[in-house]
């Protein structure tokens, strides 16, 4: 019997990408999409830069780990414009237009983001 492919729909498995900080709740989310082996896991991060130090061992740790699981990945900097009053809204506006890009560029149409009950 063969098999038939819809137009448009690769073949394969769906391509998700992962949201990764390298805080405990998005180190969770990854190690439960690679515990499902449902989908191809491409890890995104991004860093903003204001924590210093800090911020670059976290995209390094992230680096990393996407080349020990041989898993693809997209890593973004940029800080927001304003560092006061707007900074929180700027941040999350260039993580998900990033995440969303790189989920084109790599064919898949989820984001999956981990966030703890206490995120504000």
């Amino acid at each position: 019997m063969k098999s038939q492919r819809r137009k448009g729909k690769r073949p394969g498995k769906q391509v998700v990408v992962a949201a990764v900080s390298g805080g405990p709740d998005s180190m969770y989310l990854l190690q439960e999409l690679i515990r499902r082996k449902k989908q191809e896991i491409v890890i995104g991060h991004v860093n903003h830069g204001v924590r210093g130090r800090a911020s670059e061992r976290d995209q390094q740790l992230v680096d990393k780990l996407s080349e020990t699981l041989h898993l693809k990945k997209g890593i973004h900097k940029e800080t927001p414009a304003c560092l006061h009053s707007g900074f929180e809204e700027g941040a999350r506006r260039i993580r998900h237009e990033f995440l969303k890009r790189l989920s084109r560029e790599h064919g898949g149409k989820v984001v999956a983001m981990g966030h703890t009950a206490d995120d504000q």
